[in-house]
């Protein structure tokens, strides 16, 4: 996308201030029936129509960065050095040279590629976050047919040339992320594969309705209030007739790693609104959802602390 008579930035001020972007009026989300589910999963986490738009195809096709590409001989020196550091053991010294050679390289205006996975969970891993955090209540809500998505279904990875049609509710348990030889964002089942994914774009802000950036630290509620409620109904629900379903029939969900249950109960207290204390059957319900028990988020609430029997928070 260089022309011909424009030269490369020669700094990465500049290099921003040179970025290409489209007039934003020219893409509004709100004018389509339907998003990808790149777009819609960034609605998810961000609850913003900007993040939307970064995950429209048809916006990114009139975007470009600068991007600094530094000498691959220099970056390849520096892996046979790693290399030889691993294998001997030691670790050799500075080599000034190699320092100045690292910063050698040339300035490349690059289009934007299309959507993908992985260039989004790296946008949510940013908010130190797991991706899976905001993933898994889509999933669940397409499993539960709260939701319905349409995709052009593929006998392949290198079949295009599928067929439009509504994703089975009952397939989305066995559905993973996969990606295009474009890096473009697909799901990809047993037998068969799902591109152009989409979602209607009012059931999607019906399911997460909108929020401010005021309502940040209620995102969590917002985002799973629907399993929070499900979830709260199964505590009761075993808790009082444990007797009438078989425990067999019950379909518990995946429990996250041990170290994981932690900093995953600390990051719920901490997106509480300020002063509000969740209450245990609320505790439970939510780490329900991680597949950790009554008595493991006792055991939490004891060291954490929790609201007192009676007491009310307004």
């Amino acid at each position: 996308m260089l022309f011909e008579d424009e030269l490369p930035p020669t700094s990465r001020e500049e290099a921003h201030a040179r970025r290409i972007r489209p007039a934003e009026e020219r893409f509004d989300p709100d004018t389509l029936s339907h998003w990808s589910i790149t777009m819609t999963i960034a609605w998810i986490v961000w609850g913003d129509l900007s993040q939307v738009r970064k995950q429209w195809d048809v916006f990114r096709q009139e975007c470009a960065d600068w991007v600094f590409h530094t000498d691959r001989a220099a970056l390849a020196e520096v892996g046979r050095i790693a290399l030889h550091n691993l294998e001997t053991g030691t670790v050799e010294p500075n080599n000034p040279d190699l320092d100045c050679r690292l910063k050698q390289g040339e300035w490349r205006l690059t289009s934007w590629g299309p959507a993908s996975w992985h260039a989004l969970e790296m946008r949510i891993r940013a908010k130190d976050m797991p991706p899976d955090h905001f993933l898994d209540p889509l999933w669940l809500a397409a499993g539960e047919g709260k939701i319905q998505a349409s995709g052009l279904e593929c006998n392949g990875e290198k079949d295009f040339q599928g067929r439009l049609v509504e994703i089975p509710q009952y397939l989305w348990s066995r559905l993973r992320r996969g990606k295009e030889p474009s890096g473009k964002a697909m799901l990809v089942s047993p037998d068969r594969v799902y591109r152009d994914v989409e979602f209607a774009r009012l059931d999607v802000k019906k399911l997460w309705p909108f929020r401010t950036d005021k309502d940040e630290p209620d995102f969590a509620r917002s985002h799973v209030e629907s399993e929070i409620s499900r979830a709260a109904a199964d505590v009761v629900r075993e808790t009082t007739e444990a007797t009438v379903v078989e425990p067999e029939l019950r379909s518990p969900r995946p429990r996250i790693a041990e170290r994981e249950i932690e900093p995953t109960f600390q990051k719920w207290r901490a997106q509480q609104p300020a002063g509000y204390m969740p209450t245990a059957t609320q505790d439970i319900a939510y780490m329900k959802t991680h597949g950790v028990s009554r008595e493991r988020v006792r055991k939490l609430i004891q060291k954490f602390g929790g609201r007192k029997r009676g007491e009310k928070l307004e």
